[in-house]
């Protein structure tokens, strides 16, 4: 069945529109200034968190989805996270309890997590290599257009109503429509399912500390790097430079940037080298500097978008040493760890910031991202001169 159902538009544009919700979760953090604003009893931190917590709920169901799939299949499985995503995605329309607007936030995350370890998968396994990796290309540049669109969105309808801000998750219905419509249930057929096929022929339970300090190096990074969502827009009202709306379209055109050039990772590679890394968090860390220093809407759009120039070469570098360090019949268990490294820095990014003002009351959002810039240099740096090091010394299987 599938074989004869791949080859359709339709079903090529089902399977791709999966890929428009992996990053819409932390669309909201443009409207975090109004949404504090009618929560007035609710920390700073705990409010930050209703951007983060998504990212908790799909750390835990990327780790389940297999369970899941096992007993539901693929289709019923998918359905099910993006029905569970699209309830939760809009629940906070109708309440004003922050426990249960966490609690929808957390279960738009595990409806996602469901969603997100087949989004790309199911490409590789449907299709031929040069046809999925045209298909990956428009995967990943369809996830970075709809979560800059879905900020720059967020950041408008916080300017109508708070509340209104979470219509942006109608954006679920979309993928949920084309699968139910153009998805067979046994669309894979006889081909293995994504576990299977991606399953070692031997397993290891220990990755080494190689893999495990890369982890935290990337827990790390993405803690600081998400001072950029929870910490721009509450430093732009504060500086009384532009409104929410305009917040959104800042943070936007990071992920826009980010999504042109990550077209290209390949020749930036080819040309770079083991330079890459270096550059892109020295680049990041240094245009967050001059992003908590900026006092100009204008600017803080340029600055933005070079951030986001230089962050696209970050995550697929660390992948790829990722793989480059990991043990043989490992890569899977390494990819898994590498992933909940990076959801835990996003997860606990609020809590960062909140200890940094326990320690210094004073704190303004200007400064968090001065010491968010600093850190991610002081990593970019660390990543350097640790990653050499890191491929001579990985065990070899």
């Amino acid at each position: 069945m599938a074989h004869q159902n791949r080859d359709q538009p339709l079903f090529k544009l089902a399977l791709l529109s999966l890929s428009s919700i992996l990053a819409i979760a932390p669309s909201l953090g443009p409207a975090i200034p109004e949404v504090a604003k009618h929560l007035p009893g609710v920390s700073a931190a705990n409010i930050e968190m209703l951007v983060t917590i998504p990212n908790l709920g799909i750390m835990i169901f990327v780790l389940v989805s297999g369970f899941f799939a096992s007993h539901l299949g693929e289709k019923r499985m998918i359905m099910f996270g993006l029905l569970v995503a699209t309830v939760a995605g809009l629940a906070p329309l109708v309440t004003n309890n922050y426990f249960v607007i966490l609690s929808s936030r957390f279960l738009l995350g595990a409806g996602i997590g469901l969603v997100n370890p087949l989004a790309y998968s199911l490409l590789n396994i449907l299709y031929t290599s040069n046809e999925s990796a045209t298909l990956l290309g428009y995967a990943n540049a369809i996830t970075s257009l709809c979560g800059a669109v879905t900020a720059a969105v967020a950041g408008y309808l916080a300017l109508i109503n708070w509340h209104a801000t979470f219509l942006i998750y109608l954006l679920v219905l979309l993928p949920l429509g084309l699968f139910a419509l153009a998805i067979p249930r046994d669309f894979l057929g006889d081909t293995q399912t994504p576990a299977e096929k991606a399953a070692p022929v031997k397993t290891k339970t220990w990755v080494g500390w190689p893999v495990l300090l890369l982890a935290v190096g990337l827990f790390l990074f993405y803690a600081l790097l998400f001072a950029l969502y929870i910490k721009v827009p509450t430093a732009l009202i504060e500086n009384r430079i532009t409104t929410p709306g305009a917040a959104g379209l800042i943070v936007s055109s990071f992920t826009i940037a980010a999504m042109v050039v990550s077209l290209g990772y390949g020749q930036i590679y080819r040309h770079l080298g083991h330079y890459t890394i270096l550059i892109s968090m020295l680049g990041v860390g240094i245009t967050m500097i001059l992003l908590a220093e900026s006092r100009t809407a204008g600017l803080d759009y340029l600055i933005s978008a070079c951030s986001g120039v230089f962050f696209a070469s970050t995550l697929p570098y660390a992948f790829m040493l990722g793989a480059q360090i990991s043990p043989a019949h490992a890569e899977n268990l390494t990819s898994s760890i590498l992933l909940i490294g990076i959801n835990l820095g996003v997860f606990l990014s609020p809590y960062l910031f909140n200890l940094m003002k326990l320690i210094h009351p004073d704190l303004s959002a200007n400064t968090s991202l001065l010491i968010a810039g600093m850190g991610i240099v002081l990593l970019g740096l660390a990543f350097f001169f640790a990653s050499p090091t890191a491929r001579k010394e990985a065990p070899v299987q």
